[in-house]
Order: structure tokens, then C-alpha cells, then sequence
């Protein structure tokens, strides 16, 4: 009998290794940022620098334990971002906030917020 796939249920948030929240859903890329180039000995590709961008969509709570989102993206600052677990480790992004939205809905009394971040090659752990 096939086994069935394990399911993801949530990724925690970590900033400088404390848990500021779980992500509802989001995108995680990593970019290699190489160049292909054509030469008359054919084609190759050049290493660029490796970047990532996380984008989360978390649900805002009203004891303002996500503030400190909107005051990295005004601040213009860095921040150490934990995901975890992804593919079984964690992954740390030293990056900076690049996008910070709201958006609510009366009836069902919810926020929502998305996040987007920017920084360089993740380390894995």
C-alpha cells in the first residue's frame, strides 16, 4: 500500500531566533541570478550572486507581535528570518523587508497581512 505524502501544516517565523508568528501561506525563491551567454565556443552560463525573496501571508493579531514588520520596512533595516522546516531544515536569511500590506474584512472580524522580504543566499540548517 502507497505510503501518502505528509502534509504542511504551517511555517513558523522566526526573527534573530524568537517565534513572531506562522505563516498562513507564502512563496520562498531562490534565485541563482546567473547570465547565459553565447561565445564562439558555445554556450555557457555565468555564476551570479544567489539572492532569495520570501513572501508570507500571516494573519495579524491585535497585541501588535507583528509591528516589528512594519518598523524593519520604515527603519530600512536587516533582519535575521528563520523558516522552518523547509524540505526538513530551517532556513536563515539575513534580509530586509521590502513590502508590509494590511487588508480586513468586517464580517469576519479578521486581518490579514502580507510581508515580502529580500536578502541573499539562505544558510541551512
Amino acid at each position: 500500500m502507497a505510503q501518502e505524502p505528509k502534509r504542511i501544516s504551517r511555517c513558523s517565523i522566526f526573527v534573530a531566533g524568537k517565534k513572531v508568528g506562522t505563516a498562513e501561506s507564502g512563496d520562498y525563491t531562490i534565485n541563482d541570478n546567473g547570465e547565459p551567454h553565447i561565445t564562439d565556443d558555445g554556450w555557457t552560463m555565468s555564476d551570479g550572486t544567489t539572492t532569495c525573496e520570501v513572501k508570507l501571508n500571516t494573519i495579524i493579531t491585535v497585541d501588535g507581535a507583528t509591528k516589528f514588520l512594519k518598523d524593519a520596512l520604515v527603519n530600512k533595516t536587516f533582519v535575521t528570518l528563520q523558516l522552518a522546516l523547509i524540505d526538513g531544515e530551517t532556513h536563515t536569511i539575513k534580509a530586509r523587508c521590502t513590502t508590509n500590506a494590511a487588508n480586513w474584512d468586517n464580517k469576519t472580524g479578521g486581518m490579514k497581512g502580507s510581508v515580502t522580504f529580500q536578502g541573499g543566499e539562505p544558510t541551512t540548517s
